[in-house]
């Protein structure tokens, strides 16, 4: 009889400490969302119509720390990217490659400093207007449920040709016969892809956009050694004019950059044709060489 209460009462207390826990873990989530509740987006649009053309993008001593933080993780930037560059982004994890991505998006405005088109701040443009001229492909892709023909075109219109050209340059050529067929099993005669496959819907579609400025953030994660290289070569050898900005952790692909901008702990160490970092920064040479290595 002892035993039974005790046992009792060792059970209530286990389930008041689990319940406690959990209530404490509840109320810091409510707390959380009552300061999402009161935060204000200090983003104002800008009256500026964007119109594709550029020569010079500009970041004059940028840095910058996300909502709710107090860590700034970009500090002080200042670069210069011309027209039809292409630009590779490289660095370590935690460098802040892919926010200075998001910073060129405008998907946050800098928390110093400013961001010019051809010497006009980037926050004088309306973002709809400036957003029409972009393009963007990233490791987190978007998976429509969709035809094949609208997660290429994104619902904007364009000859069929148009689709397959862009399947065919990212190698789903295998897609070409029927643009209507539906990407998921969940529909009659639906098709599933494979992560690989939708990485490669994800860049058909920044093709399909024929934009100004391509953001590409890891846009290779999912494919194999041939199909990365494919990839590269379409973005990057074809001289179309398009100023690309992409973030890597290959290095393999720094060889078809105009340019590298090498990042280390939010700040430039470095930002230069390849060869020339190789020659001049020990960290990038070294960084550089073990992936090198590894391929031996």
């Amino acid at each position: 009889m002892y035993i039974s209460v005790i046992a009792y009462l060792v059970e209530g207390m286990t389930r008041l400490v689990e319940d406690s826990s959990l209530l404490y873990a509840s109320l810091l989530w409510v707390k959380k969302y009552q300061r999402f509740l009161e935060f204000k987006e200090k983003q104002t649009d800008g009256t500026l119509e964007f119109k594709g053309d550029f020569k010079k993008l500009k970041l004059e001593h940028v840095s910058f720390m996300y909502p709710f933080s107090k860590v700034e993780v970009l500090h002080d930037l200042n670069l210069e990217f011309n027209a039809g560059e292409k630009i590779a982004i490289v660095g370590e994890n935690g460098s802040g490659k892919s926010t200075l991505v998001k910073l060129l998006l405008r998907y946050y405005d800098s928390s110093k400093g400013q961001i010019l088109l051809d010497e006009t701040p980037l926050s004088m443009y309306r973002c709809a207007s400036y957003r029409k001229y972009l393009s963007a492909a990233f490791q987190d892709f978007s998976r429509f449920k969709l035809s094949v023909a609208t997660n290429v075109s994104a619902l904007k219109k364009g000859p069929i040709s148009k689709i397959k050209a862009c399947l065919a340059r990212v190698g789903l050529t295998i897609l070409e016969a029927d643009l209507q067929q539906n990407l998921s099993k969940e529909f009659d005669h639906g098709t599933e892809l494979s992560r690989g496959q939708w990485q490669k819907i994800a860049l058909a579609r920044c093709l399909y956009k024929d934009s100004s400025l391509c953001f590409l953030d890891e846009p290779t994660s999912a494919l194999d050694a041939r199909s990365e290289q494919q990839m590269y070569q379409e973005f990057l050898a074809a001289d179309t004019g398009q100023t690309i900005l992409f973030v890597t952790h290959r290095m393999s692909a720094v060889h078809l950059a105009d340019r590298v901008l090498f990042l280390k702990n939010g700040t430039i160490a470095g930002f230069a044709p390849h060869a020339q970092l190789l020659q001049s920064d020990q960290t990038y040479r070294e960084l550089y060489q073990l992936q090198k290595d590894a391929y031996k």
